[in-house]
């Protein structure tokens, strides 16, 4: 998914996961889970009150 693409970025998620790329791939996706979750969580609750 989408992260931010400065060489500051790069070089601290490089240095946290030690240059596993798989695991800054899998964490990005784990955040975009997340999002969406709450997105449309969001979208339910309005929903309900609404309704």
């Amino acid at each position: 998914m989408l992260q931010p693409r400065t060489k500051r970025w790069q070089s601290r998620m490089n240095h946290y996961f030690r240059g596993n790329e798989k695991r800054v791939k899998q964490r990005a996706n784990t955040f975009f889970l997340l999002g969406l979750a709450f997105l449309l969580a969001g979208f339910a609750y309005l929903f309900r009150m609404a309704a």
